[in-house]
């Protein structure tokens, strides 16, 4: 695993860097990585020895190799004003290079952020929207924290114009949802750090998480 290693070049003038990383590693946690690298492989990368990620943050790279060395996710400076956005970014890279380990540890640690600091990544929603599809695990995860804690008070304590137009369908779906099952309670921040977040994550067919 710690052997052949891999040059990856990432971002785009001038705001680019080269990481070297070891082959056996990146292969491991990532099917774009291994497919990329594979003897056999179609893509250009293998022959090269060289992987251009010319879509891809500088920084948020530099945090997905973090985690691939050390298992650590970056931390927010201040524990009552979460950094939701590094989260969500790790995330939607996970997504594209096939790293279904880190998707579901950075939507667990978002769901951690979220009860320590009782705050909604209001901000952050636009973002999501426009780099997931429909059905992705951290959209899905958005609308249920959205609609369980806060449902329609959310619209009236926050600028209506933060709010994609999506964004307000989904999470009113989901309220209304809720109110046609009898469920008019909000989730407290105990109940959301006992919620299950299997149905968020990304595993092989069949497989399901232990308990948290």
């Amino acid at each position: 695993m710690f052997d052949e290693v891999i040059q990856v070049h990432v971002g785009t003038l001038p705001d680019d860097k080269t990481y070297t990383i070891h082959k056996g590693v990146a292969s491991h946690y990532s099917d774009y990585f291994a497919a990329a690298t594979r003897s056999d492989s179609p893509f250009k990368e293998s022959t090269e020895g060289i992987i251009h990620l010319p879509t891809e943050r500088v920084s948020v790279f530099a945090d997905f190799v973090n985690w691939l060395y050390t298992g650590s996710l970056p931390r927010s400076i201040d524990d009552q004003r979460p950094d939701y956005r590094v989260l969500c970014e790790l995330w939607v890279l996970s997504d594209r290079r096939g790293v279904p380990l880190l998707m579901n540890v950075a939507i667990n640690e978002i769901r951690q952020r979220f009860v320590q600091a009782w705050s909604l990544p209001l901000n952050q929603l636009e973002w999501i929207y426009v780099n997931t599809v429909p059905e992705a695990g951290l959209r899905r995860f958005m609308v249920a924290i959205f609609g369980q804690t806060g449902g329609p008070t959310n619209l009236q304590d926050s600028n209506p114009g933060m709010w994609p137009k999506d964004a307000l369908w989904d999470v009113l779906g989901a309220v209304w949802k809720l109110q046609r099952e009898g469920v008019t309670k909000r989730m407290s921040k105990e109940e959301v750090a006992k919620m299950e977040m299997c149905q968020y994550h990304v595993h092989d067919e069949g497989v399901k998480c232990g308990k948290d």
